[in-house]
């Protein structure tokens, strides 16, 4: 990964500066000295400990505390493909977000055209699910670096394709608390956990659990994000790492990620696209 590389020459800069190297004077030595520096001074500028303007509203396998702004539309479409032997699974799901205030929001959101290759048993495609929802978010009176928040999805099994999608509609509500650490460059951290409940369903099965972890740091033009995501479900647990970067230009913002399944019942891998506008409604202009 390029942000570690760059670390370890820094690193590395200031041992040589501790023990104090001295190479002869010669053109070449200049050289390397010129290029050594250059180096140094460009990797500070890239990594420089500023942010961008704007908070990142989204990452890849989790939901954050924030919501859209009072008057703020938000679409999304993040193209996606789950691999899984013998399956693969790719996607387009779009979503749509509006906040009704600056701290309540209401969204919906479509699983897109699905296509399942299965080696096995052949493939099926046909469009996914939709799932609205509605999230609020509480400041932590005199500690405005705390924050939570309380959500609601109700998911409705519309595409009828058996394979791809659900077949009964499920509530899942989840909180959220997160923090940002100022002594950490405004780093934020953040932990959602939530259930999945089926409202048909005549088995007595326990509903589904998940809880996601993670952690948002910030660049001069981009972020970088890790997030551990488990889900379980019929005493089945999914487990992923998802490392990933988001960058913002105004009222763009563009991510990618590569959730890595690290127990056997999950995904391989998986590949994630993202990328989101934003629209004021109120005649207010989005950030530039």
């Amino acid at each position: 990964m390029q942000i570690f590389l760059n670390n370890r020459m820094l690193s590395g800069y200031c041992i040589n500066k501790q023990h104090n190297f001295i190479l002869p004077y010669s053109g070449m030595n200049m050289l390397y000295r010129t290029l050594h520096y250059l180096l140094l001074c460009c990797s500070t500028f890239l990594f420089a400990q500023t942010h961008p303007e704007q908070l990142i509203q989204d990452v890849f396998q989790s939901e954050l505390v924030y919501p859209q702004e009072s008057g703020e539309l938000q679409f999304t479409i993040s193209p996606n493909l789950q691999n899984s032997r013998p399956v693969n699974l790719l996607s387009s799901p779009v979503a749509i977000e509006y906040g009704l205030s600056d701290s309540w929001q209401i969204e919906f959101s479509w699983m897109g055209y699905v296509h399942q290759e299965n080696s096995l048993s052949g493939n099926i495609s046909g469009p996914g699910d939709v799932e609205i929802g509605t999230k609020w978010r509480f400041l932590s009176p005199g500690h405005r670096n705390i924050q939570s928040a309380v959500g609601l999805d109700l998911q409705l099994p519309t595409g009828g394709t058996d394979g791809i999608n659900e077949d009964d509609p499920a509530v899942e509500p989840y909180v959220i608390a997160a923090m940002d650490l100022n002594w950490l460059n405004d780093a934020h951290i953040f932990t959602q956990v939530g259930g999945e409940i089926s409202l048909t369903s005549e088995t007595d099965d326990a509903p589904g659990i998940f809880m996601n972890s993670g952690i948002i740091y910030p660049f001069r033009t981009f972020c970088v994000s890790t997030e551990l995501n488990w889900i379980t479900a019929d005493e089945i647990a999914e487990i992923y790492v998802t490392p990933g970067i988001i960058s913002t230009y105004g009222s763009y913002e563009f991510g990618f990620a590569i959730p890595i399944g690290v127990s056997s019942p999950a995904d391989t891998y998986r590949i994630i696209a993202q990328f989101s506008i934003e629209f004021s409604l109120n005649g207010d202009e989005t950030p530039d």
